[in-house]
């Protein structure tokens, strides 16, 4: 039985890429760059976090601090528009587990965010990232994870992960979550692993987690062998 589903924010709930891709069309001129042409090719050499992606860019150090600056000035004064449908599946998965999120953003704007949509009621608790873009956040991840797992009083067997990347994987891997338990959508920043299911809008969440519910251990299973 699922008792806990933490969600991530970027990619899952919130259609952010294209801001970020539209901000880095600005940046990278600016710091004398040149910005891949499509927001494909942006999120081909994503990083953790901005700052990664500018130093991926061939950006030097000082370059990197005026971007990242620039980035979460830009970042702090644009609204981000949800993915079609996602209110919709919090809603009904609120009615019978717990919500958590865990997200790498600043943890202000994101509940910001959440209470201006109407979302924040959903989520029993909130966690963010308030030293925005550092490094810090993703190496204490799965961390994090255990905390909220001991918090809530859930196993991981007991809990889903959904988020969007690989190294939304790994850390909920290395937290001891199951692989068939880990769902990452494709319609957000991207992922290489195969899954035993797509999930290319909100509501194919909803399917996915009732198949789980409905047959655990042969999901689980299969979904560790499709990767």
């Amino acid at each position: 039985m699922i008792k806990l589903i933490i969600f991530d924010y970027d990619g899952v709930i919130a259609d952010s890429f294209p801001l970020r891709y539209a901000i880095f069309k600005r940046i990278c001129p600016a710091l004398g760059k040149r910005c891949p042409p499509t927001m494909e090719g942006l999120k081909g050499i994503w990083g953790d976090h901005a700052g990664e992606t500018l130093k991926r860019l061939g950006c030097s150090p000082d370059e990197i601090a005026r971007g990242t600056n620039r980035f979460k000035e830009e970042l702090d004064r644009a609204a981000v528009p949800l993915f079609a449908g996602i209110q919709q599946v919090l809603e009904t998965l609120a009615q019978s587990h717990v919500l958590v999120l865990l997200t790498a953003n600043k943890e202000s704007r994101i509940k910001t965010h959440l209470k201006d949509n109407d979302l924040e009621k959903y989520f029993t608790k909130i966690v963010g990232n308030e030293t925005l873009f550092t490094a810090e956040f993703k190496i204490k991840k799965e961390e994090k994870i255990v905390a909220l797992l001991k918090e809530m009083r859930a196993n991981p067997h007991e809990t889903l992960f959904i988020a969007d990347r690989d190294i939304d994987r790994r850390d909920a891997r290395q937290a001891g979550i199951p692989d068939g338990h880990i769902i990452l959508t494709d319609y957000g920043y991207g992922h290489t692993k195969r899954q035993l299911w797509r999930i290319d809008t909100p509501e194919h969440i909803l399917r996915v987690i009732r198949e789980i519910e409905t047959e655990p251990s042969r999901r689980t299973q299969q979904n560790g062998r499709e990767q």
